[in-house]
């Protein structure tokens, strides 16, 4: 058995690696790819697995099963959303305008507080830069933000899973009420882990409840505007939470933390996860999965040459997935 899955898994590869070949032969891009590159590969792979899966029927009813076990992993195991988004740059902000404009001009009622969530983000933003000025200015020598960004989660941590059980994920989002009383409650709960790492690394208690007062009022703002979105046009759900989570990027060593805790972050729909568990009880639904890669793909579109060295890379590696995939059966 285990001779037969290994001569599929070759004759996989080789078919993929020699698709890949013939797409871009007379190609002298290859070397010239760029970091988002291995993001379009790995949309690529999942794409050529579906096509190939498509067109032949060798592997009969057990076509889904190795499509989920493919995709989960080319999705889940080496993909970094926030290393990509934030390499993206400048392109990164212009889609998430244009994604917002969008949204304001399908749902024209909501445009008001759309523009809101924008300008509250960017607020928001600056917040968190000049705190980040407070801590380099006042923290101890050798401090990093990575290393306050990394006690900020363990901090967290514990918060997370006392709200879990505290506030059980409802059958649809909170109303505005609730939604507000829910956000101060985790909001104090956070100042206080956040003054507990901050006075770690030296930082005076006073200022940090200083900065993190000013940083609060507009997460609570953000929180607050997205789950109202949310509740009433449902539709825009999943725009809101991922335009929030680009804006964040600039700051994202203390904001990727903070606001994980309300459900801004990829990976929603895991079953379990902190970030499941919050999207569900604030915007009524976990974000749906593969949205964050097709939004990542398409902000970075022109950073890639449409078919430039995807093919072959994208092959092999679904080849060699699929393999995998039968030797572990």
């Amino acid at each position: 058995m285990r001779l037969i899955a290994f001569s599929w898994a070759v004759t996989i590869t080789v078919l993929f690696f020699l698709s890949g070949v013939a797409s871009i032969r007379g190609s002298d891009t290859v070397a010239k790819r760029s970091s988002i590159t291995s993001f379009t590969d790995n949309k690529s792979q999942a794409s050529h697995v579906d096509d190939f899966l498509r067109y032949t029927s060798i592997f009969g009813g057990a076509k889904q099963k190795f499509l989920d076990i493919v995709k989960g992993r080319l999705e889940h195991s080496n993909f970094d959303f926030w290393k990509h988004a934030e390499s993206l740059g400048k392109k990164m902000h212009t889609y998430t305008d244009s994604l917002l404009k969008d949204a304001a001009s399908q749902v024209s009622s909501a445009s008001g507080r759309i523009e809101d969530v924008k300008n509250t983000m960017h607020t928001l933003v600056s917040a968190a830069a000049h705190f980040e000025a407070a801590v380099i200015a006042h923290a101890k020598e050798g401090t990093t933000l990575e290393a306050i960004s990394e006690d900020l989660d363990s901090a967290f941590a514990p918060i997370l899973e006392e709200l879990q059980k505290m506030f059980p994920s409802p059958d649809e989002a909170t109303h505005h009420a609730e939604r507000n009383r829910t956000i101060y409650t985790i909001l104090a709960k956070v100042e206080d882990a956040i003054v507990r790492v901050g006075i770690k690394h030296g930082m005076n208690e006073e200022d940090l409840r200083k900065h993190i007062d000013q940083i609060n009022i507009h997460v609570a703002k953000v929180v607050v505007l997205v789950g109202d979105l949310s509740e009433q046009h449902p539709i825009l759900r999943d725009t809101m939470i991922f335009a929030v989570v680009t804006m964040l990027v600039p700051e994202s060593w203390i904001l990727k933390p903070l606001l994980r805790i309300f459900g801004f972050g990829p990976r929603g729909p895991i079953k379990g996860t902190p970030v499941s568990w919050a999207q569900r009880y604030f915007y009524g639904a976990a974000v749906r999965k593969g949205s964050w890669f097709s939004h990542l793909q398409r902000a970075g579109m022109t950073v890639v040459p449409p078919g430039t060295g995807k093919k072959v890379i994208g092959g092999v590696g679904a080849g060699v997935g699929i393999g995998l995939s039968f030797m572990r059966c």
